[in-house]
């Protein structure tokens, strides 16, 4: 029997997330993690912890939708944050055409408390006042460090890399939605990732983490008992919890219907020696964003990314998903 499982990642170190906007270099960060790079990093260690055996059958249950994963959300103390729906507010506009909530703070919003998800959704549907809007959320901070750029015959140049800093009682958190056999197997595996450490310049210290606590099934804390109800919806409509690649079956679902999402193109270098002798980029991509409203749940799918390299590299776009009924 599948479950929904909360595993809260403290950060020892900085850590940084590179932004899928183009032009942004090393000088910007996110605060968050996509599932897809997340899983390039658990395949790493899962090959390394269980070999090549284990590591196929990680990929044969996550392509057949028995272990699934979201993005890497923001937590702090008990509070649990959600993506932004990508829904448009439903009320109506008043007579000087201006929504009743500040424009600014809403564009600026990414993720939401689950405790007050109910209340956003309120909002798109008549407009009600978000007092807690203008509260600034205090996980993390940004900060950027110098490194230098040596090259042959060439002056010595720095540069900046921008990473987040957790606050002492919060992290990023993922949830998995797998039988109780792989939670197990999980935990080993993340513990032994939080040593290497996940995300860029982990040569340089960055991205070390371990977990908070021990995993846990959704239900435990208030945060996660709502988080548990919304799982467990039969919504209007189905919000997206992870980067989604839709395979062809979904784009009836997609397309058929009303349909809300954010397009974000995934691109990177592939890490593993085995790969290549240097690094190569994986494939492009385009999928949709963490966030993504539909009438139904596309699947999504897994991806093989690689191009012109010594083994497969694979990129997560299987959905998981919560209901939202506005």
């Amino acid at each position: 029997m599948m479950s929904y499982y909360i595993y809260k990642l403290k950060f020892l170190t900085p850590v940084r997330f590179g932004r899928s906007s183009a032009g942004t270099g090393l000088a910007q960060s996110s605060v968050s993690c996509h599932a897809d790079t997340f899983f390039s990093a658990l395949c790493q260690e899962w090959a390394s912890v269980f070999g090549r055996r284990g590591f196929e059958e990680l990929i044969e249950a996550v392509r057949y939708g028995q272990f699934l994963l979201s993005d890497l959300c923001p937590w702090s103390g008990l509070e649990l944050y959600l993506p932004k729906p990508a829904l448009p507010p439903l009320f109506q506009r008043d007579a000087y055409g201006e929504e009743k909530s500040n424009k600014k703070l809403l564009k600026k919003l990414e993720y939401i408390p689950a405790s007050r998800f109910l209340e956003y959704l309120d909002f798109l549907r008549e407009g009600v006042d978000l007092p807690w809007l203008a509260e600034e959320d205090s996980f993390a901070c940004e900060h950027l460090v110098y490194r230098a750029s040596v090259g042959r015959d060439a002056e010595t140049l720095p540069y900046p890399v921008s990473a987040h800093c957790f606050r002492e009682d919060s992290g990023l958190y993922f949830i998995l939605h797998a039988a109780e056999e792989w939670r197990d197997k999980l935990d080993y595996v993340i513990e032994s990732l939080g040593v290497s450490g996940i995300g860029g310049k982990r040569s340089s210290g960055l991205g070390k983490f371990e977990l908070y606590d021990d995993s846990f099934e959704v239900g435990l804390y208030d945060s996660d008992c709502i988080l548990e109800e919304l799982l467990k919806e039969n919504g209007i409509f189905y919000m997206s919890l992870s980067v989604l690649a839709p395979a062809r079956d979904d784009l009836d679902i997609i397309k058929g219907g009303q349909s809300y999402y954010t397009l974000v193109k995934r691109t990177g270098f592939v890490a593993s020696p085995a790969y290549a002798a240097a690094p190569l980029k994986r494939k492009p991509v385009v999928m949709l964003a963490a966030g993504s409203c539909f009438e139904g749940k596309p699947q999504g799918r897994l991806l093989d990314v690689s191009d012109q390299g010594g083994h497969a590299v694979y990129r997560y776009g299987k959905g998981l998903y919560l209901g939202v009924k506005v």
